[in-house]
């Protein structure tokens, strides 16, 4: 499929579907060393700290040592209330690090969509000084649950996600995965409060945010693993790559010259004079008539030198530039 899209053989349909990127990503990621591909791309996920820095929870997975397995869209089962609801992250990375610690991270991917279901907005406003005194000090609040299902849809992944962990005996971290450039905080507080408003005693959910773009950015299309110089190729012709400046731009060599238009032929008449007289006929001739008679007619012509005008003749411009973190 990777190879269909680098020659562009899929429709824009199918190149805009995340399920492809997803598949063609961590597919190819899953057979080049974690340590070259995989850990380095999940060290950029990061979380909001809640003073105006961020945390990064996953940055110490380089040891050499780490094993992980994949599970590619894992059926999941939790319960709402009285009925079970089946939740299916993207991709679900179990790893175990040097230490011993084991980490069960939950992959959700969106590409040009966004969530497939958020809360209310008015029940993400409930509450919100007190949420936003949790988020911002990393302490518990108790609030009122509105309701005992979770409307979001990172906040019910984030609830199976922490059963599956408990079964693994594994530290649960969600990445929430776009196209985006920048932090989405509002989309991400969303999902941590419709989460403590369904469990409030619970403690602060781990949902970090990681961008497609930073693939471009840690893979050399050329120069690295080639199964991590294919993906970075990939990510690079699907455009997902942060603003990285414009290029030189080369002189511009402009040349001018007169542009002679080629001579005209002018003919200039002066005006026709004529006049005319009574003739009287003779004995015996026709009545008498009237007759005419012109001056010759003097015709004179000359070339007309055509104004001159200005011509440019510019070298095509050529500026290369691509997108900068």
């Amino acid at each position: 499929m990777i190879e269909a899209l680098l020659h562009r053989k899929l429709t824009v349909q199918q190149e805009n579907m995340e399920d492809i990127l997803t598949s063609n990503v961590f597919g190819m990621l899953q057979y080049a060393p974690p340590k070259e591909g995989l850990f380095r791309f999940l060290a950029r996920a990061r979380i909001a700290a809640g003073d105006g820095t961020y945390l990064f929870p996953l940055q110490d997975l380089s040891g050499g040592s780490e094993t992980v397995s994949y599970e590619f869209w894992p059926d999941w089962q939790v319960r709402e209330g009285n009925r079970e609801r089946r939740i299916q992250p993207d991709v679900a990375l179990h790893i175990r690090d040097s230490n011993g610690t084991s980490y069960l991270v939950a992959i959700e991917a969106k590409y040009h969509s966004g969530k497939s279901s958020e809360a209310e907005l008015a029940d993400v406003k409930e509450g919100e000084e007190n949420d936003q005194e949790a988020d911002e000090s990393g302490s518990q609040v108790e609030t009122k649950a509105v309701s005992i299902e979770c409307a979001d849809q990172v906040a019910r992944e984030w609830i199976a996600l922490v059963d599956e962990a408990k079964v693994r005996k594994a530290n649960p971290i969600l990445i929430y995965l776009t196209a985006g450039f920048s932090y989405p905080k509002e989309q991400i507080l969303a999902s941590a409060k419709d989460y403590r408003r369904r469990l409030p005693n619970s403690p602060k959910p781990t949902i970090c945010w990681l961008s497609w773009r930073e693939l471009a950015d840690l893979f050399d299309a050329a120069a690295e693993h080639p199964i991590l110089g294919t993906i970075a190729r990939m990510i690079e012709q699907m455009g997902l790559t942060f603003f990285q400046g414009i290029s030189k731009v080369s002189p511009i060599l402009s040349t001018w010259q007169f542009r002679v238009l080629p001579p005209r032929w002018r003919f200039q008449v002066p005006p026709m004079a004529f006049c005319w007289r009574f003739s009287s006929p003779e004995a015996g001739t026709l009545p008498r008539t009237w007759r005419f008679d012109v001056e010759p007619i003097v015709s004179q012509w000359r070339f007309q030198e055509s104004a001159a005008a200005w011509r440019f003749t510019v070298a095509p411009i050529v500026s290369r530039w691509r997108f900068k973190r």
